[in-house]
């Protein structure tokens, strides 16, 4: 069967075997969560949102990610099971949450890194930037900064996702919702696109938001065709996904893979790997000083409870990565 959301100690002693791993040149200052609580104002600082699209944490813990283990990986509770209550959650302030961890800006309890206005007043000591507008990104930009969004998943593409930012301001490279199992042309990735990217922040402050859904299924990054292996499971348990059940039936037949669907996990794990070496092109080529916060928007089940994608909140779709760092020219 696949292995169920790992426990706090094997996460532990895995991340404990990856610290050696790094991939900033030595020369870049980072600052830590704790560090960044501890500036008055934040507003000289830059603020890049990457979001890896149904990547639950324990998929990441397992895959080659140098970047991300220098910056720093903890395990947070999402708020939403599917990617648009997710974020609608982060464009209104409220990151996943690394619940009782008690640093700031992980634990929004004791700091958050982004709170709208309107809402329950807190202490100045208590939130890092406080914005004015209905949601995040329209408060960066009513703030004066450019705003800019890429992505991503088909959702990206509709009114509902849009309407989080300003007009104009979030490019979606494409993609069809009635081929999702299709392997995807590397064009639809957001990471493939960095000059493009870079180019559109390169002389304001900016906050800018990626939608990374090479972790998202079919979890492949277009290099090409899928395995003969992963083709096979894709089609046989497509049904599934979205943790549904077969049309009329309770639960998952014995005929249906379920147990094998650690092979689809195995791809994302892999995809992982692969954002992470995009992404050291894309923290390497944005302007700094930045505040760069990496998390997932939900995971996904891989035959936990007979069940496979997201939709339902269980723990392999709610526990997710989550990453806070400042980084430093």
């Amino acid at each position: 069967m696949p292995e169920t959301v790992q426990s706090t100690a094997t996460r532990a002693t895995h991340t404990a075997l990856k610290k050696s791993a790094l991939w900033l040149p030595d020369s870049t200052k980072l600052l830590s969560a704790v560090s960044l609580s501890e500036i008055a104002d934040l507003a000289d600082f830059n603020v890049a949102l990457l979001v890896l699209d149904s990547c639950r944490y324990d998929s990441l813990a397992k895959s080659e990610t140098p970047l991300l283990d220098r910056l720093g990986i903890r395990p947070a509770l999402t708020h939403g099971s599917y990617t648009l209550p997710s974020h609608t959650a982060f464009f209104s302030g409220y990151l996943p949450r690394a619940t009782g961890d008690g640093t700031p800006f992980y634990d929004d309890a004791r700091k958050q890194l982004i709170r709208l206005g309107g809402g329950r007043s807190r202490e100045r000591n208590r939130y890092g930037f406080l914005l004015h507008a209905a949601t995040v990104p329209r408060g960066f930009a009513a703030a004066g900064y450019r705003v800019r969004g890429f992505g991503g998943v088909p959702l990206c593409a509709h009114d509902s996702f849009q309407r989080f930012f300003p007009d104009g301001s979030f490019h979606w490279f494409g993609g069809s919702s009635e081929q999702i199992w299709q392997p995807r042309p590397a064009s639809v990735f957001a990471l493939n696109h960095i000059d493009q990217i870079v180019s559109s922040v390169h002389d304001s402050r900016y906050f800018l938001y990626l939608n990374c859904h090479e972790t998202h299924a079919p979890y492949d990054w277009g290099d090409g065709e899928q395995s003969p292996t992963i083709t096979h499971l894709i089609h046989e348990c497509a049904p599934l996904w979205g943790c549904k059940a077969p049309p009329g039936l309770g639960r998952c037949p014995s005929d249906y893979p379920i147990g094998d669907l650690h092979k689809l996990r195995q791809a994302q794990i892999n995809a992982a790997s692969v954002v992470d070496r995009r992404l050291q092109r894309l923290v390497e080529a944005l302007p700094k000083p930045l505040i760069l916060v990496v998390c997932a928007d939900h995971g996904e089940a891989f035959g936990e409870l007979e069940l496979f994608g997201h939709g339902l909140a269980i723990p392999p779709v709610l526990q997710v990565p989550l990453s806070i760092s400042g980084i430093l020219a």
